[in-house]
């Protein structure tokens, strides 16, 4: 389980901070000096978030670190159930997730760097022969893990073989 910081508002790794107008500066005053969180004002959220352009994002978001949590004031530990959570920077490594592929479209042994989960939208339609619609996706990395020649793949499809050309 990670370490806790109490806040007003439970939201796990994020708490969004809606008070009045004028109790916004001196809130994020204090709140900015709290040890293992980061505060933002919505204008300050970091671009990689792609977080502060919603209506819905209050004027306040503070951000734990990595491995702590925010919890309500009035929490009662015995009450979590603590399976994992969501709301960290993706930059940081224990966010990535993990790919593993297997079948003819792929290298055997392949290995790539890291890579934004987006790719496999446009490796999942470049296997499949299906042009993608637009997305954030490329196949720069991904193209690593493909056999060179796509006439060699067998692809079933509802369990009948079918080459794909």
């Amino acid at each position: 389980m990670p370490y806790v910081i109490s806040v007003p508002q439970l939201s796990g790794m994020r708490s969004h901070c809606c008070y009045k107008e004028s109790h916004v500066e001196p809130l994020y005053q204090s709140l900015k000096s709290a040890p293992h969180v980061t505060v933002y004002k919505k204008d300050e959220i970091p671009d990689g978030y792609h977080y502060k352009n919603n209506i819905r994002v209050a004027p306040i978001v503070a951000v734990a670190d990595e491995g702590w949590m925010l919890v309500a004031k009035n929490w009662d530990p015995w009450q979590l159930s603590y399976k994992g959570n969501h709301g960290f920077n993706n930059s940081l490594n224990s966010m990535f997730g993990f790919f593993i592929a297997h079948g003819p479209a792929f290298k055997k042994g392949g290995l790539v760097d890291s890579f934004p989960s987006v790719d496999i939208y446009p490796l999942m339609c470049h296997i499949l022969d299906i042009k993608p619609n637009s997305n954030n996706g490329t196949m720069a990395i991904v193209s690593m893990l493909l056999r060179t020649s796509p006439s060699s793949w067998k692809v079933f499809v509802l369990g009948t073989s079918c080459a794909n050309s």
